[in-house]
């Protein structure tokens, strides 16, 4: 694929990936190497997030998804007074 091809990222919060491609959260479009993926404020800390993403191209033509990988988000620490 050219570079210039946009990626489409997605992700999912939950133990596992989702075996049901509907249950991904679309996050945007991007033609950068680096993406950051803003989780809504509601997600608890040490949550396991999941995120793939595929190519699209201007024929509105999409690639697989590659392996999902996860991250867990990491707790806010708490400061004493």
């Amino acid at each position: 694929m050219p570079i210039c091809e946009p990626s489409i990222p997605l992700w999912s919060v939950g133990e596992n990936p989702p075996l049901d491609n509907n249950a991904w959260t679309f996050s945007g479009n991007t033609t950068k190497n680096v993406y950051d993926i803003v989780l809504p404020s509601a997600t608890p800390a040490g949550s396991r997030v999941w995120i793939t993403a595929f190519w699209f191209n201007n024929r509105m033509e999409s690639g697989p998804a590659a392996t999902a990988v996860s991250v867990n988000i990491p707790g806010l620490g708490l400061m004493a007074a």
